[in-house]
């Protein structure tokens, strides 16, 4: 009997600790939602605890194995939801095995000492079942235990109005996911209220009446891209909405004091290939979990985005950003947007701190600033795009700066766009520039956790939270020093036509989407959103209401009334259910995911030469793409790589993998300076893939000054009859050490 109590202690305890702790770290008040969380959590224990017993008499090991890797994984949501705010979703498990974010995230727990101590009490547990003699399982304690917590549950059900993992354990949420399916792709038949909503959505509109006196030469543009920072971080847009956040960020406060400022702008959804290509392409992103369009771009011939059209104008472009530009195929996308230059982690000579997201804001922005210089010199109008990466988890800060938590980075991404102005200013470069800072994706107030990292902002109701996670910000600096505050609602794909309005070059051929920030329209529009990781969709309608409706649409739609001017306050109204939001929210997502099907051919890399970092650790040269596939779908790939530079060594390692699991994967042998490794195969899937991604890595190297030659880098998809696919996959390898294998 001892025995099975100390082993439903080791099941158990750990999801039911780790929910107490998350609810004190979220700042949120104990109530009927977290009680059915943790009776879910022993619901889901208990199925754990019962299949580990069967397993103790007869395979030791692997019921400890079980019990291991449960609360593992239990652990690994409380990181996520302690960095997102939300449940993990096990769709999104092939992130876990992308080398950037296992080693700059996976490795990088945000709370290791309650992990070694949670660990280290499931062990000592574990040790002592395992020397007690073994006992008799008697079924009916846990299934009464069960069947209690089951018909408490019923009792509790789950609500759209609060985060979902207060009220069930990350199986019993991705379980309800999985039986409810996605969210169809295909649009029906659309009502002529729908249909007009929609054109609103999709048609560029220019006819406001300009806010500020519109330059007629041709001044140059800086956009600053902050990663994942929030308008609530902003004081002075935060008070419009009756918040008061802890995290203060003096410096871009400042800027929104003396500019112009938008008290309502809108992300639409988050990570961050989602939110650049908004911003620079004037679309909206997919809002759903499905193939992102920067992805889908990468097989594209036409992309039509905002350096392409400046640079047909007459700019210069260049693109630079603090992380690595393998991930979600940058190096791709870039070039193909229009970027003239384009430049990552690697090309930045110092820094004051590194991993392996890539170099810390203060570093990146003080050397963006001498390309700009640059630029500027060559007399011809510029566009200049940056993004950083310091404060993405886990946080790019010196260590002598402080902990290193989301509060303590923003603070210091904070003091570094300071001296990125400063010295910008001193250089005279403003004079004719516009200097537009905005964010990439927001993590709004329940994504990060830190020492005093909540104040009044715990009183706020989960809806509250779930739209400050589309809660961006924007700043405007004009050369005429236009100081103003915008309450209308913009967003993220309205930057695009923006900026071409604001250069006098909205004539231009281009298919943006929006309106223009500068410029007030007397009607309102929808503005639509959505979060991939709390399963929610949204618009703030023409009204001036919101409609909220959880993912599976359907019956989960709600319906508010907002104060006026302020459209993330939580001084909200219910209105009920309002039976128009899903059809509504499913002829978008229909028009922003629209498939493309057919054959595609993918450049992996862009960069015909990859430099590679002396360190044992790992750099992806490639990968982040997750795309898509259709049933009968034949994959080939084709690598052709050499290793150039001084006398030295490198070793890669390629893994395709989707949703549906690892299909190819492989480390190959050390290559010296001057060896060629060539690898080409095919793998045919009779079922479509989700997040199907090729990721090539080089996980370690010795040598000075060494890089990889690609002479072909490339993923083609092909959809197949199944009559017409010969014979399996092929295989074809060849590096020094290595014999041809076929």
């Amino acid at each position: 009997m001892l025995q099975k109590c100390l082993l439903l202690i080791a099941v158990a305890g750990p999801p039911l600790l780790l929910r107490l702790v998350q609810v004190a770290d979220q700042g949120v008040r104990f109530d009927s939602a977290d009680l059915r969380g943790l009776l879910s959590d022993l619901l889901v224990s208990l199925a754990v605890y019962a299949l580990a017993c069967w397993l103790l008499p007869r395979f030791k090991a692997a019921a400890v194995l079980v019990v291991l890797l449960w609360c593992l994984l239990n652990f690994a949501n409380y990181e996520h939801v302690s960095t997102l705010g939300a449940s993990a979703d096990l769709g999104q498990a092939a992130y876990f095995f992308d080398k950037t974010f296992f080693f700059g995230s996976v490795l990088s727990p945000s709370a290791p000492l309650l992990l070694v101590l949670m660990l280290a009490g499931v062990c000592g547990i574990l040790i002592a079942v395992c020397k007690l003699p073994a006992a008799r399982t008697a079924v009916w304690p846990v299934a009464l235990m069960g069947f209690a917590a089951a018909v408490a549950m019923s009792q509790l059900p789950v609500t759209a109005d609060t985060l979902g993992w207060r009220q069930a354990n990350v199986f019993e949420e991705n379980t309800r996911r999985l039986l409810q399916g996605r969210p169809p792709e295909q649009p029906g038949q659309l009502s002529q209220a729908d249909s007009h909503r929609l054109k609103a959505i999709y048609t560029p509109d220019l006819s406001g009446s300009p806010i500020i006196e519109l330059p007629t030469g041709r001044p140059n543009v800086i956009l600053v891209i902050l990663e994942a920072i929030s308008g609530v971080h902003l004081e002075s847009l935060a008070d419009v909405h009756g918040i008061d956040n802890s995290i203060k960020l003096p410096a871009l406060d400042q800027l929104a004091r003396r500019n112009l400022s938008y008290n309502s702008f809108v992300t639409h959804n988050r990570q961050t290939n989602r939110g650049e290509y908004a911003i620079l392409c004037g679309d909206l992103p997919v809002l759903i979990n499905a193939e992102p369009k920067m992805t889908r771009a990468l097989g594209s011939s036409d992309l039509e985005c905002l350096p392409k059209i400046l640079r047909s104008a007459g700019y210069r472009t260049a693109y630079l950003q603090a992380a690595p530009l393998g991930f979600m195929s940058k190096d791709s996308f870039m070039p193909l947007a229009g970027f003239d230059e384009v430049y990552g982690d690697s090309w930045f000579a110092e820094h004051y701190a590194r991993n392996q997201w890539g170099i810390d804001d203060r570093a990146f922005l003080a050397q963006s600033v001498d390309k700009i210089a640059q630029l500027d010199k060559s007399g011809e109008p510029w566009f200049v795009t940056l993004l950083t990466v310091g404060t993405h988890h886990p946080y790019i800060v010196p260590e002598e700066f402080g902990e290193r938590n989301f509060p303590v980075a923003a603070q210091y991404a904070d003091r570094a766009l300071a001296d990125f102005l400063a010295r910008v200013e001193s250089l005279g470069i403003l004079q004719n520039t516009l200097l537009i800072i905005t964010s990439d994706e927001s993590v709004g107030i329940s994504g990060y956790r830190g020492s005093g990292a909540f104040t009044r902002e715990q009183r706020l109701d989960d809806v509250s939270k779930k739209l400050a996670d589309n809660w961006g910000f924007l700043i405007a600096l004009t050369p005429q020093g236009d100081s103003q505050r915008i309450d209308e609602v913009f967003s993220q794909s309205d930057i695009a036509l923006s900026i071409l309005d604001y250069l006098g070059l909205s004539a231009l051929p281009h298919r943006f989407i929006g309106r223009s920030l500068f410029r007030r329209y007397d009607s309102g529009r929808p503005v639509v959103f959505g979060n991939l990781y709390k399963k929610y969709l949204g618009a703030f309608t023409a009204n001036g209401d919101l409609q909220l409706c959880m993912q599976g649409l359907a019956a989960d739609c709600e319906r508010f009334a907002l104060p006026q001017k302020a459209a993330f306050s939580p001084e909200r109204r219910p209105l009920g259910v309002d039976p128009e939001a899903a059809p509504f929210l499913q002829a978008v997502i229909n028009a922003s995911a629209d498939r493309q099907q057919g054959e595609r051919l993918i450049a992996l890399s862009h960069d015909p030469r990859i430099p590679l970092n002396n360190t044992p650790a790992m750099q992806v040269i490639f990968g982040g793409q997750y795309v898509s596939t259709p049933p009968h779908s034949l994959i080939s790939v084709s690598l052709d790589v050499t290793l150039t530079g001084q006398p030295g060594e490198a070793q890669l390692g390629i893994l395709l993998q989707s949703d549906q699991g690892n299909h190819f994967g492989r480390t190959f042998p050390p290559l010296g300076t001057g060896d060629r490794l060539t690898l080409s195969f095919d793998y045919y899937s009779p079922q479509a893939l989700d997040s199907l991604a090729l990721i090539g890595t080089v996980v370690g190297t010795n040598g000075e000054e060494l890089a990889l030659e690609l002479a072909a880098a490339e993923l083609r998809i092909e959809q197949v009859p199944a009559a017409e696919r010969h014979g399996e996959a092929r295989l074809s390898i060849h590096s020094p050490g290595t014999p041809i294998i076929n």
